[in-house]
């Protein structure tokens, strides 16, 4: 999935400009255009690296969970979106985002809309923001949006949260791991290196298998790490190729139970969204197509291209779903039945009260599997390399003793 810049204008000949995920410029075009807007250019846009582009999304998220909270509030005092604007550049401390916001303080006093406005960061506000607040705006119920949209990505923050911080200790221990056992063989084991040699006795197969990793690390340590950046790189950029990604990306979600985790928060987010969407006055073709530019998922992209194409042609969600077999069974048909009975919000928001309810589960059950597994990995490295060392060491003992 690649960036595209755009310049566009809408029907009213106003400009828009921005940035969007797609697999191709054509795509990105047809997207672009079924946003009702006219391109004018589309080119390719330079992308961060991953961990950079990563940490940035990060920084805009909380930034925009904040920004939609505190806005809400000042709009339910009762407060004009231009003042609540004024208030908020004032109090950042951020030099990109206290311009940003003077920025949209002065679009919305020249007389543009405050969606139009955010609109024109489209790396800071998601398509899915801009597209709620432009609806608060034409219904006049921009406080209860603003306050609903909130809490909806308060709600998705913390969701996504669990997840990193299911990650965080496995990674220390392996992190520890590692340093403790280089540790070892750079400066622990070069002394017994000596004794060991001037043993003269064949030594141990573990004692042999440690003191070549050691021998190897000390002439190619610098070359292998070298390979790993690159190693890196090379992994990053076929992540990066929409056709690797999509494979990657559907793969990661049948791997068992991680993959039923990523399912579930996948459906969380699937549901919660589309609820907030669709109770928002959005029609189904345009929800998923916000979905489809929300989700990180290359695989779910494409799925949400497809299911707004099914929708169009007069097919149903639950019939479309299904016949990918990715969400449960269980939820689809809770859907065909929302559908049936024009109850598909209510529905939505049920199952994503039970997604987030299995999300928790599997993610204690996934923790309560990673970290005695990463302590028992811990302990047999670093008691193999203790093994390898003193096995010489008693096996010398035991011949100059005679026991």
């Amino acid at each position: 999935m690649a960036a595209y810049s755009y310049k566009a204008y809408d029907g009213q000949g106003h400009s828009a400009s921005g940035v969007i995920q797609a697999a191709s410029q054509r795509q990105a075009a047809e997207l672009v255009a079924g946003q009702g807007l006219y391109v004018v250019e589309m080119k390719r846009s330079f992308s961060l690296p991953l961990p950079l582009h990563w940490l940035r999304r990060q920084f805009h998220r909380q930034y925009v969970m904040m920004f939609c909270r505190q806005c809400a509030v000042m709009v339910k005092a009762g407060l004009p979106i231009s003042e609540c604007l004024q208030v908020l550049a004032r109090e950042e401390r951020n030099g990109f985002y206290q311009g940003m916001v003077e920025n949209l303080s002065r679009r919305v006093q020249e007389g543009q809309s405050f969606s139009a406005s955010l609109s024109k960061y489209p790396s800071v506000f998601p398509l899915l923001v801009v597209r709620l607040i432009h609806v608060g705006e034409v219904s006049g119920n921009l406080d209860a949006v603003l306050e609903e949209l909130a809490g909806y990505l308060e709600a998705a923050y913390k969701a996504r949260e669990k997840l990193v911080t299911l990650m965080i200790y496995p990674m220390i221990l392996l992190t520890v791991t590692l340093l403790v056992l280089l540790f070892l063989l750079r400066f622990i084991l070069p002394t017994f290196a000596a004794l060991f040699l001037s043993l003269h006795a064949e030594l141990p197969l573990p004692t042999r298998l440690l003191l070549g990793l050691q021998a190897f690390l000390h002439d190619y340590g610098y070359g292998l790490l070298v390979g790993m950046g690159i190693l890196a790189l090379g992994a990053g950029s076929i992540y990066r190729n929409q056709r690797y990604r999509w494979q990657i990306d559907g793969w990661l979600l049948r791997i068992p139970l991680l993959g039923k985790l990523l399912v579930y928060s996948e459906l969380l987010r699937f549901s919660r969204t589309l609820a907030l969407l669709l109770s928002s006055g959005i029609r189904m073709d345009q929800a998923l197509l916000i979905l489809h530019e929300t989700t990180g998922n290359a695989y779910l992209q494409q799925l949400f291209l497809r299911l707004r194409s099914d929708i169009q042609k007069g097919g149903t969600l639950a019939a479309s779903l299904g016949q990918r077999e990715i969400f449960p069974a269980v939820m689809m048909n809770l859907l065909a039945t929302g559908e049936l009975t024009g109850e598909l919000e209510m529905i939505l928001e049920k199952m994503a009260d039970f997604c987030r309810g299995e999300v928790d589960t599997l993610s204690e059950r996934l923790r309560a599997l990673l970290e005695p597994a990463m302590i028992l990995f811990m302990g047999c490295l670093v008691g193999f390399v203790i093994f390898a060392v003193a096995m010489p060491v008693l096996d010398a003992m035991t011949a100059y003793t005679g026991f």
